[in-house]
């Protein structure tokens, strides 16, 4: 007798025993093809509970060494999805602020570096040094901004020498790396090339976090996917002063 027979004949069996009884025999029997079609209802269902719910992101980036200001009750985030129109409830702007670190921090450098590899950074808001610690990660500024864009934010332009971008580029990260110096002036520079855009102290940025340096800088990452939203989120910010 095959096992096909052998369950038709245990089912003719139990026509007339109580619910239980049947119940018990399917449960005995078909246990593995319930348990899998009720995994795959539960993950069917979240699956589409997720994309329903899941919000397009519009801009991401990162505000590093800073703290947020108590005094400033607003979320910059919010205000800028709502200028630009954007409905909160379909649109999100992921904006990271507790990002800490230093020159002897490298994990927290290689998580960063991470994050713009992988195309999750748009842009970068930090100081000086930090700023520095991530040179390589920059776009040129001539790549991505237009003719006027460029005329309008050059007085606010952080440069390097190229030659000493390139240089770190094809050292070996982790190796004693000499990181380029930045100029505000590209008077003095051979071959300078613009990574970042100071953010005047006027910006409602100010008003949001503290720093600890004077000079903020916004740069581009070499991977972003919204050039167009981290421009308006730029202009956002020097408009709102």
């Amino acid at each position: 007798m095959t096992a096909k027979e052998a369950r038709q004949e245990q089912w003719n069996k139990l026509k007339d025993q109580p619910l239980s009884a049947k119940l018990k025999y399917i449960f005995t029997y078909y246990w593995g093809a319930i348990a899998l079609s009720v995994f795959a209802l539960i993950f069917a269902t979240s699956w589409i509970v997720g994309a329903l719910t899941q919000k397009e992101v519009v801009l991401s980036g990162s505000i590093i060494n800073s703290i947020a200001l108590d005094s400033y009750q607003d979320n910059i985030a919010e205000i800028f999805l709502a200028e630009q129109q954007f409905d909160s409830e379909e649109y999100t702007f992921d904006l990271l602020d507790d990002v800490l670190f230093n020159a002897t921090d490298i994990s927290a450098v290689e998580h960063i570096a991470t994050r713009i590899y992988t195309g999750d950074l748009d842009f970068i808001v930090a100081d000086l040094e930090a700023y520095t610690l991530l040179s390589a990660y920059f776009a040129d500024l001539e790549t991505v901004l237009t003719k006027e864009q460029l005329e309008k934010y050059r007085p606010y332009f952080v440069y390097v020498e190229r030659d000493a971008l390139e240089t770190l580029e094809q050292g070996d990260q982790g190796s004693g790396l000499v990181f380029p110096k930045y100029y505000l002036d590209d008077a003095e520079l051979e071959d300078p090339i613009a990574l970042g855009i100071c953010i005047p102290k006027t910006s409602c940025l100010f008003e949001a976090y503290a720093f600890p340096d004077e000079e903020i800088i916004l740069g581009f990452t070499e991977t972003n996917r919204h050039v167009p939203a981290t421009i308006a989120f730029l202009e956002f910010l020097f408009r709102q002063q």
